[in-house]
């Protein structure tokens, strides 16, 4: 191992020291020659605790399932190796670990946890083992990754639910007149005071009219629900 790679192994927290521990012994297990970032996997998925875990077992990730599609896949190494010696880390391993410490250095963490390392795994690619693991077992990687950052951090909102808030926020400037380019361009010409879905489809209010309702509209054509008999959503609204 290089003095490069033990630096990142220095980052290590004690619960991701645990799960390199256990993928060492199930690699050893399984008559391997080295440790592989699908012992990984097996080896946060046996510690049971923690985020990293949490949201794998949500996902319907289990130790068992991993580890029967691993036989089916690589049904050869099944021998459990009969030595003392120490298995090292493939490649695959401290390219992982690498990737983690970059990922917990992009969350303002100085440290590498389970979390960093699943946030690695889940961009195995390539037809490795453990790609092929998580394609075959439909994992959600996407899902599992904002899941991981919102456990991590619980005011994290999700790339789509960001951009969203944003270019709400974008258009509630534009109607303040706070935003740039609002200069009384003509695209808001002929529309009704106040009408923000009046305007075109490329115009500045597009995101009102994509995630939002006209009620003026609504009411004017009779698809408001009636509200007889609905007190207390009007007064909530109220």
């Amino acid at each position: 191992m290089s003095d490069n790679n033990s630096n990142y192994f220095n980052l290590l927290t004690p619960r991701a020291e645990q799960v390199m521990a256990l993928a060492r012994k199930d690699a050893k297990k399984s008559g391997n020659s080295a440790v592989g970032t699908e012992d990984i996997l097996l080896g946060m998925l046996c510690i049971k605790v923690g985020v990293a875990y949490e949201c794998l077992n949500d996902s319907g990730v289990d130790y068992d399932k991993v580890r029967n599609m691993l036989e089916q896949l690589s049904p050869g190494g099944d021998t459990a190796l009969q030595t003392d010696r120490e298995l090292p880390y493939s490649q695959e391993v401290f390219r992982l670990v690498r990737l983690a410490a970059k990922e917990a250095r992009a969350l303002n963490y100085p440290y590498i946890s389970t979390e960093h390392l699943l946030l690695a795994l889940l961009q195995e690619s390539g037809g490795s083992l453990t790609d092929q693991v998580l394609d075959k077992l439909k994992v959600d990687r996407l899902a599992i990754r904002n899941d991981i950052l919102k456990g991590l951090d619980s005011s994290y909102l999700p790339p789509s639910d960001q951009t969203n808030i944003e270019l709400i926020n974008q258009d509630e400037q534009m109607r303040s007149g706070e935003g740039p380019g609002n200069d009384d361009e003509d695209d808001d010409l002929g529309a009704p005071p106040g009408n923000a879905f009046a305007t075109s489809g490329s115009g500045k209010h597009s995101a009102l009219r994509q995630f939002g309702r006209d009620i003026t509209e609504l009411a004017r054509n009779g698809q408001l629900d009636p509200v007889i008999g609905r007190k207390r959503e009007v007064e909530r609204v109220m």
